[in-house]
């Protein structure tokens, strides 16, 4: 009597990869897909903040920004066509900027020279910032609520603005 062959064993499970080291982040599955992840604690990178410097003591509107960019004042209808083909103009000093970066809104940060103080990087930022965090190759959103605020940027310990 011919015997049938024997099915083949499952590959061992390797967790983390190709590498086979543990995962980094574990994934809790008794959670809700939709649940939200509260972190508290000291960040450990470089706080960067950015925003506009407006001169005026009222609050600022998105017709104060092109001043503040040291550009002359354009009418209202045209701000945010002109403040959109800012944003998608190439900015060599976004390529400086971390990839990836938490945003952190209204919060203390240090201030950069050559860096922090560019109009230009500074509306490219705002523009790539969702609510808590920065994706530099994201497409610019320009919305007054995006522009007029100010963020710190939170850059990972290994980042180095010189690179």
């Amino acid at each position: 009597m011919r015997t049938l062959p024997e099915p083949p064993k499952p590959a061992a499970i390797r967790l983390g990869g190709p590498s086979g080291r543990n995962p980094a982040l574990l994934h809790n599955m008794s959670c809700r897909p939709d649940a939200t992840v509260q972190h508290t604690g000291t960040h450990a990178g470089r706080a960067l903040r950015f925003a506009f410097a407006f001169p005026t003591k009222r609050p600022p509107q998105l017709t104060d920004v092109l001043p503040a960019m040291g550009l002359p004042r354009s009418h209202k209808n045209h701000v945010r066509a002109h403040l959109e083909c800012l944003a998608a103009e190439p900015c060599l000093s976004l390529a400086k900027l971390p990839p990836v970066a938490a945003v952190h809104a209204n919060a203390v940060g240090e201030q950069l020279p050559g860096l922090t103080d560019d109009p230009l990087l500074v509306l490219a930022v705002l523009t790539r910032c969702s609510g808590a965090l920065f994706l530099r190759d994201r497409p610019p959103c320009v919305t007054a609520d995006r522009v007029l605020r100010s963020i710190t940027l939170i850059a990972p310990k290994t980042w180095n603005p010189t690179s």
